[in-house]
């Protein structure tokens, strides 16, 4: 990767983390025990240089193992050029056509979560980002968390007790939620990042987009960005029980696949 390259995805996302409204929002968060601003941009600053080899991962294996069936479909067919002139032989070949044909189909029913399960995964190998970040847990924001960082003295939600911004949350295992120094992994389907949040969150986000092209999963964007409270916007309040969603969109995003 050129450094020309690299500078430009830098400047993307240092130009949105240094801008005065995050900075002054990292600094409102009413925690005054943790500096924000310098944890977040420790956060950025050790993943910031990993992030193009990410995306040019996730780009070739995300499809590598989810179109594996059309793989093997390929394997399976040589072997009839090599296979027994045998009717026990036929018989298994068939059966094992039969089968792969039956995994192809299922490929074209494959759901955004399970597409997103499959990116999360490789995402945290140690040859990836692993061995610098750690999963958070599900349905807690961010996604990863640096290693190294250390959340101990943030106050604990309970269900009898709510706490507006950074806490921990839940009993076995206590992970930070709300805090704006991890990275938010999204994925979409099609070719822009189009978040619709739970709460509006900043921090470093990640976007992979993805699409089918002959049946068959394509990763067509890595895209990374750093997301300002100010950059959400609310929707959802026209019916009182209707949940409040705060959206972000792909312009806010720069291309990581260099």
């Amino acid at each position: 990767m050129s450094s020309g390259a690299l500078n430009k995805i830098r400047d993307h996302i240092y130009g949105q983390f240094s801008s005065s409204e995050a900075q002054q929002e990292l600094k409102e968060i009413s925690n005054a025990k943790f500096d924000w601003v310098t944890r977040t941009k420790l956060t950025i600053e050790t993943l910031l240089p990993q992030l193009p080899d990410l995306a040019k991962r996730l780009s070739v294996i995300v499809p590598r193992r989810l179109n594996s069936a059309f793989h093997l479909s390929e394997i399976v067919k040589k072997g009839q050029d090599f296979i027994e002139n045998t009717t026990q032989a036929k018989n298994w070949y068939s059966e094992v056509v039969e089968e792969v044909n039956v995994a192809q189909s299922l490929i074209g029913h494959i759901q955004s979560q399970q597409v997103s399960a499959e990116i999360q995964r490789q995402t945290i190998l140690d040859a990836q980002i692993g061995r610098l970040m750690v999963p958070n847990g599900n349905s807690i924001y961010p996604d990863l968390i640096l290693k190294q960082h250390n959340y101990s003295g943030l106050e604990y939600q309970s269900r009898a007790k709510f706490v507006d911004g950074p806490c921990l949350q839940g009993k076995k295992q206590p992970r930070p939620s709300n805090v704006p120094d991890g990275c938010e992994i999204k994925t979409n389907q099609g070719t822009k990042v189009r978040v619709d949040a739970h709460g509006a969150h900043p921090g470093l986000h990640v976007g992979i987009t993805w699409n089918f092209s002959d049946n068959r999963i394509v990763v067509n964007g890595v895209w990374g960005g750093y997301i300002r409270l100010c950059d959400h916007k609310e929707s959802g309040r026209n019916v009182s029980v209707t949940t409040v969603k705060y959206s972000f969109g792909h312009s806010l995003f720069t291309s990581l696949m260099v």
